[in-house]
């Protein structure tokens, strides 16, 4: 997937809540690094 400027903040924001709710995924990592 080809992610735009707007959706990795999207997904950056989820992580964020991601990280507070202790439940992250390896492959979300993967992807918004790839995304920046």
């Amino acid at each position: 997937m080809i992610a735009k400027i707007g959706d990795c903040a999207r997904i950056g924001m989820r992580l964020k809540n991601a990280i507070k709710t202790g439940n992250v995924i390896p492959n979300t990592h993967k992807k918004i690094k790839y995304g920046n």
